[in-house]
């Protein structure tokens, strides 16, 4: 796989996982990127730095990993924590409280 079609399947799986209501600049303001890099990148089919990659997944609410490979690739193991992971994102405060408890943490 070449660095472009790596970088296409990157903002391919942007896509699958960002809020499909905001636009890319409206998100990259909130993430704190810069919309005219972005969109240069996206556009160019390039991966962002590597601090820029890890605000984008911190703002849509996935592993870095997500975002950087194919999750069909990992073992089954990981990828059922990186799912769990992603839907904990979504979750509410007080449930985020009562797994913590279960877990100990």
């Amino acid at each position: 796989m070449d660095y472009l079609e790596e970088g296409y399947l990157f903002w391919k799986r942007f896509d699958k996982y960002r809020d499909p209501n905001k636009t890319l600049k409206e998100f990259a303001s909130r993430a704190g990127l810069n919309y005219e890099l972005i969109k240069v990148q996206r556009s160019l089919n390039r991966i962002p730095k590597a601090m820029e990659v890890s605000l984008i997944a911190q703002k849509i609410g996935v592993p870095v990993e997500i975002l950087l490979q194919d999750i069909d690739s990992f073992p089954l193991k990981q990828k059922r924590l990186f799912l769990i992971y992603c839907e904990l994102q979504k979750t509410n405060e007080e449930n985020i409280d009562k797994i913590s408890e279960i877990l100990g943490i």
